[in-house]
């Protein structure tokens, strides 16, 4: 067990708290829920029933938004902290709880607070962090210090953990600095790909001959990075892992099944594909598309009646030697 800077023994500030009645306590319901819950009794030797409240939504968030209270069993590896200074928590108070506590949570608070714990080398609690950033250890800022802790991947470490009981420590500065570089590098690209989506959704909701033409989604390299490797997968063409991953991040995002067939569907649903696409010129490259003014040509050229009076003829030649010129 190691020490802090202050001599302290990380052991003395492990000293877990037992399970009893009228706890608040958060526990694990499952591999994605951490719920708060109040202890009811003791289910056998080990196990304990508690009463939380089933989550109303699946939705990523700090706090799930609760409704219907549910009494279950649980294990105590469960419980991820025990909330300090409360013995009789009135069950029906949890959510009032829990929006207390998101009102007063402030992510900020963590780098105030790693910058004087990294000047002094020590280790901190949820409790002391409480102290440092809240001016106090009441339940609601005990609370919102161990949310502010336990969901950080930047500022803090676990060093230590008994039961409930978690001590934490900066991070050097050099692992500060590299985590919010990866932390800001992964928020520009999730931009850049809702960006695209959305894209995507406005192309497929115009009329056909609105649509944007092919050349428009490679004029800017974001853009073609994507359209690129949507194209790939749809043709079962990707050159490497990166145009795999990119393609399937775009048809989850989408709302579509990770499929050759649904990356195609939606090329031709946004315009960058005819919908009688030559799948196998594609995939050998062959040029499909060609500039307009050379549609255009065509087009005239195939809407005019044919005279056989104005008829161009082209005659190629084959040279066999510099005397004799055979023409066809």
């Amino acid at each position: 067990m190691g020490l802090t800077s202050s001599g302290q023994l990380l052991e003395d500030k492990l000293k877990n708290q037992v399970l009893q009645k009228g706890l608040l306590l958060e526990f694990r319901k499952d591999s994605e829920r951490v719920l708060l819950a109040v202890a009811q009794k003791a289910d056998g030797k080990k196990n304990w029933m508690v009463f939380d409240q089933v989550c109303r939504t699946s939705r990523p968030c700090i706090f799930p938004y609760f409704m219907n209270g549910v009494t279950s069993s649980i294990k105590p590896q469960q419980v991820t902290y025990i909330v300090p200074g409360i013995d009789n928590f009135d069950q029906t108070e949890i959510s009032n709880f829990i929006q207390k506590a998101q009102d007063n949570l402030d992510p900020t608070l963590l780098e105030f607070a790693w910058n004087e714990l990294l000047e002094t080398n020590k280790s901190v609690t949820a409790e002391e962090l409480a102290e440092m950033i809240f001016g106090c250890a009441e339940p609601l800022e005990s609370y919102c210090a161990h949310l502010l802790l336990s969901k950080d991947e930047i500022y803090f470490t676990v060093l230590e953990t008994k039961g409930c009981r978690s001590v934490y420590g900066p991070r050097s500065t050099v692992q500060v600095e590299e985590l919010l570089r990866r932390k800001l590098a992964k928020e520009a690209a999730e931009r850049e790909l809702q960006e695209f989506v959305q894209l995507l959704k406005s192309a497929k909701l115009m009329p056909s001959h609105a649509k944007p033409p092919k050349s428009s989604w490679k004029a800017e390299e974001k853009i073609q990075h994507k359209i690129e490797s949507l194209e790939a997968y749809a043709i079962d063409a990707c050159t490497n892992d990166d145009q795999k991953k990119t393609a399937g991040m775009i048809l989850r995002a989408m709302g579509l099944v990770k499929t050759a067939s649904s990356a195609l569907n939606l090329l031709i649903d946004v315009g960058y594909f005819p919908v009688h696409v030559n799948l196998d010129l594609l995939k050998f490259n062959i040029r499909v598309d060609y500039p307009d003014e050379v549609i255009s040509a065509a087009e005239n050229l195939l809407s005019e009646p044919f005279d056989p009076d104005e008829a161009v003829f082209v005659f190629f030649f084959v040279v066999e030697n510099l005397n004799k010129v055979e023409c066809h």
